[in-house]
């Protein structure tokens, strides 16, 4: 930060004027190989991992283009043709060594590390960026792409069917019709945003296009969410308890960390059926898109708080967890055997 703030103030001083060429050299130079220098100095016996500085050269080229980009200089030139493309490429391909890594491993692990693609993106992408929030927001947008577009075999589950089914996966979706509620809305939101575009249209274009772009995307990881919600059941493993509500909610508990588990749902026939029990911990997280369309029939109560991954890097501390389970019987049978 410091070499940059001073590149930058070196680019808006008087003296740049007298000798532009000469300094325009040096201003590149320091951005691109100090800087990234100076950092890998910095972290090199911490636990932060090398390929940061890669983030760093790249943020650095980016600020030399910044301040440069009225003064044409050979040597920046060539770091945009060639050296850039180099290092992006470079990048691609370390991520997609550890993707590949992260899914050999995988199976050869046991299935608590199976088949859940947004876990180990959000694993790979924090290492690879050096920062856990970064790398939760890029694993979102990875998931969703991934969940949206890629063809992929429905998890088995336990539905209650008498089908055969692994009797370690739940689902939460074929008894409480969120599905269906979440396709209502996004079949509605894409007649709606179809609208807005014409109507914005009239007075500008460019904006209804912004607006219809963010308007389709958010549409899409509404779709990628409701794929996700199929894919991603809740497993029950040998140490662990992974809860999962497609891409909007996943937490990762322990079995030693459970403190009570039991069926909790409003009785039929009461005053209010919405009214549920208070509960003694401010920090409770519900597992839920829209809370107040999907309903639970589980409450889960922790010894020690953990953290619930939200979409975007968000994470929520809690000591006491709802969600909702279709054959809840067979659910708090299988936990409670575990305990």
């Amino acid at each position: 930060m410091l070499v940059m703030t001073a590149c930058t103030l070196l680019v808006f001083s008087p003296v740049f004027l007298l000798k532009g060429d000469q300094l325009s050299t040096a201003v590149t130079l320091d951005l691109t190989v100090t800087a990234p220098l100076l950092y890998f100095l910095v972290i090199r016996r911490t636990r932060v991992p090398k390929m940061t500085v890669v983030r760093v050269f790249v943020l650095g080229l980016l600020l030399a283009g910044l301040l440069l980009y009225n003064k044409p200089h050979f040597l920046l030139s060539l770091l945009k043709t060639w050296v850039a493309p180099l290092a992006e490429g470079t990048l691609l391909f370390l991520i997609a060594k550890k993707f590949y890594q992260a899914s050999r491993s995988a199976k050869k692990g046991g299935k608590e590390e199976r088949g859940d693609v947004l876990s180990r993106c959000r694993l790979i992408l924090t290492e690879v960026t050096g920062n856990e929030k970064a790398g939760g927001i890029l694993a979102s947008e990875m998931a969703v792409l991934y969940y949206a577009f890629v063809p992929r075999k429905k998890a088995k589950a336990r539905a209650g069917d008498g089908s055969d089914v692994p009797p370690d996966t739940f689902t939460s979706y074929k008894t409480n019709g969120i599905l269906l509620v979440l396709g209502v809305f996004c079949c509605c939101f894409l007649v709606e945003t179809v609208g807005l575009h014409f109507l914005l249209a009239l007075w500008n274009k460019q904006v209804a296009w912004i607006l219809t772009t963010l308007g389709a995307y958010t549409a899409l990881q509404l779709y990628a969410h409701m794929r996700a919600v199929r894919i991603r059941p809740i497993r029950i493993g040998e140490k662990s308890l992974q809860l999962r509500n497609g891409l909007v909610a996943d937490a990762a508990v322990l079995f030693d960390n459970i403190d009570a588990i039991e069926f909790d749902r409003p009785k039929r026939g009461s005053a209010n059926k919405t009214a549920q029990p208070p509960l003694p911990s401010t920090r409770t997280v519900k597992l839920a898109l829209i809370k107040g369309l999907e309903n639970h029939n589980i409450l889960l109560r922790l010894k020690q708080p953990i953290l619930v991954h939200r979409p975007f890097g968000i994470r929520q501390e809690a000591d006491t967890l709802l969600f909702f389970v279709d054959r809840p019987e067979e659910f708090l049978a299988a936990v409670r055997g575990k305990l």
